[in-house]
């Protein structure tokens, strides 16, 4: 949830609304739906007769990144460290050192690990989209069940995560933008249309609209680990839908200005953008129909529940993988972005998809790329890239290279690098440039990752 200063035209109130006893009842009631299929490790039942083949046994981590300091946060690594603390729930046996610190861990922390790391991620997604469209973005996150304004400019994503771990208070992201107040001046002067009027109508599409969009890129990586490893987990399946389907339960209960997608709804209505409330909560609910991980999970659950095979192979036909879909908020309206790959051979995958709009103004884009992991020569280094064009030119590449054998090291470790250079015109730079007010925007981080 976001907080902004309410336009002139709009009738002075609360500016934010504690939702919080709705969303926990909503989240309590997807944590029963997965915790029947306990006891949520799903692949680790016992069977009877001929067993599939184990699952993938992909090596999990815990990463240190420059990405991690202020000023130097992006959507894509602080999303990456909310899956390994989601991992680091289904792997707590390895990581604690006693079995009741992993009982604690396990049976006392959850469901919160994944929950408040999506709130923390949630309003991140607010304050970088707010620091990319102003020269001063500046923002606060608050975490405080009694106080109607920031105190301080606070953007350490870090301390508010622990907040919200240790007592559980109204969340939101305030702007601290001087220019943004001097543009909602200018927009709302004598009912007229500025030459600012589009230009802070977009900024603010893309403020409103980065808190979910943020949740649902956590689920779209969430997806992805599940493919790789053809396994699942109560934790990730919780997760998943969770963020999968946050953007369709909120704009279904949004009921007033300081709810996202209530101002997102005015933004669109502004532009002359078609997408409404009900169009923001169909794209929702439709994307959750149509992803693969949605039907492995539900079948994978099935297969638990009568104690038949596990873990269940993902789908895929012809090396092909069933299609994912996600639904984004955009500046030109309501998408759906649909992913997918190609298994070439061993270690090494083309990875494709397209993003569309459903609802809003017509635009598509698409998405082509490359991964692998190269042999014993090169260390098992991995590296992957792609390309995004249609509207703008986006290209994203990292590298992982282990330097465990190389240093003498006892403990795997592995360093990493990422880049990506965004375009302002397309829907994903809209999500991940840290640069909204030129042509295109780079993000590059290191980081070390310890592997378990």
């Amino acid at each position: 949830m976001c907080e902004r200063q309410n336009r002139v035209s709009r009738p002075e109130r609360e500016p934010l609304v504690d939702r919080v006893w709705v969303r926990r009842l909503w989240t309590l009631g997807v944590l029963l739906v997965a915790s029947a299929f306990s006891p949520c490790a799903w692949g680790n039942l016992p069977t009877e007769g001929p067993t599939t083949p184990p699952p993938k046994k992909l090596r999990d981590s815990l990463t240190l990144s420059s990405a991690y300091f202020e000023g130097m946060y992006t959507n894509k690594q602080l999303a990456a460290f909310c899956l390994e603390m989601v991992r680091s729930w289904v792997r707590a046996e390895v990581l604690l050192p006693s079995q009741c610190a992993t009982f604690v861990w396990k049976m006392v922390l959850f469901p919160f690990v994944g929950e408040k790391c999506g709130t923390a991620l949630h309003e991140a997604g607010h304050g970088l989209r707010l620091r990319a469209a102003y020269r001063d973005g500046a923002y606060a996150f608050m975490h405080d069940s009694k106080a109607k304004d920031p105190t301080e400019k606070n953007e350490n994503f870090f301390v508010f995560l622990l907040l919200e771990f240790i007592e559980s208070g109204r969340a939101a992201c305030y702007p601290l933008s001087e220019e943004q107040e001097a543009g909602l001046r200018s927009v709302n002067r004598d009912g007229e249309k500025s030459k600012d009027f589009r230009s802070y109508h977009e900024k603010d599409i893309a403020f409103s609209a980065g808190g979910i969009n943020n949740n649902t890129y956590l689920s779209e990586l969430i997806s992805n680990q599940i493919f790789l490893q053809e396994d699942v987990s109560c934790p990730e399946g919780f997760s998943y839908f969770t963020n999968q389907a946050y953007g369709a339960h909120y704009a279904g209960d949004a009921k007033e200005p300081g709810d996202d997608p209530w101002n997102l709804k005015l933004d669109y209505a502004a532009l002359g953008i078609p997408a409404t409330l009900a169009d923001m909560e169909r794209a929702g609910w439709a994307s959750v129909a149509l992803s693969g991980t949605t039907y492995y999970i539900a079948y994978s659950a099935w297969n638990a529940l009568w104690g038949k095979e596990q873990p269940v192979q993902h789908f895929a036909f012809l090396g092909i993988r069933v299609p994912d879909t996600f639904s984004y908020l955009t500046t030109k309206g309501v998408s759906l972005r649909t992913i997918s790959e190609y298994n070439v051979r061993e270690h090494l995958d083309l990875t494709f998809g397209a993003e569309y709009i459903v609802y809003g103004h017509s635009a598509t884009e698409f998405h082509i790329g490359v991964k692998q992991t190269l042999g014993e020569t090169w260390n098992s280094m991995s590296y992957a890239c792609s390309f995004t064009f249609g509207l703008g030119l986006d290209a994203e590449a990292s590298v992982k290279v282990p330097i465990s054998r190389v240093l003498g090291l006892s403990q795997d470790m592995v360093l990493g690098a990422d880049v990506g250079v965004y375009s302002r015109k397309s829907l994903l730079g809209e999500r991940h440039s840290p640069n909204l007010r030129k042509d295109y925007g780079a993000n590059f981080s290191v980081s070390v990752s310890w592997m378990y």
